[in-house]
């Protein structure tokens, strides 16, 4: 039986989210020397190679927006091939 996630080839994106988005800035700023991909008022991006490491305040319904620690802080992208996603089947 093939797991899930055998098709992945890489993780390529790390999203990181935060309820104090100046504070988390500051921080990753400080504990890193990755260079700033992307800045806004509620986000930064870093490139860690090929990674990218994106901090983002919750402004979302589905972030958990005022939903505190109960909800999950961290949101993942892997990279699979064309041929193992399934679009309209």
């Amino acid at each position: 039986m093939a797991t899930i996630l055998a098709s992945v080839q890489q993780l390529v994106y790390v999203i990181v989210l935060c309820e104090n988005i100046e504070r988390m800035k500051a921080f990753y700023r400080k504990l890193s020397t990755f260079p700033v991909e992307s800045e806004s008022e509620t986000t930064l991006s870093l490139r860690a190679g090929s990674l990218l490491l994106a901090l983002r305040k919750r402004t979302r319904d589905y972030d958990g927006r005022d939903g505190g620690a109960q909800f999950t802080g961290v949101q993942l992208a892997f990279r699979v091939s064309r041929d193992d996603v399934e679009i309209g089947r």
